[in-house]
């Protein structure tokens, strides 16, 4: 989320920056950038100019929203806790 949302309003990120930026397993990152996509705060971007943005302003975004979805994540609740479909191109 944190190299998304420096980047924000410059366009989609490639995976690839975010892993070398901030040193993450490509394996890892998927699975994280997976997760967001299901809980509609991050979505991929497709054709050219290929990568992640993030669905909101960053300042739109609160901790306490990310934290709530992991932990639903965690006890098996698949359903995120925020739908924000809304705001979706």
């Amino acid at each position: 989320m944190f190299g998304l949302a420096r980047c924000f309003g410059e366009g989609p990120v490639p995976m690839s920056t975010v892993v070398e930026r901030q040193d993450l397993s490509p394996k890892h990152l998927h699975a994280q950038l997976t997760f967001l996509k299901s809980t509609y705060l991050v979505r991929s971007v497709l054709g050219s100019g290929v990568g992640f943005v993030l669905t909101r302003p960053p300042t739109q975004i609160r901790l306490s929203e990310i934290l709530r979805d992991l932990e639903r994540a965690e006890l098996g609740l698949v359903t995120p806790s925020r739908v924000t479909k809304a705001v979706l191109p």
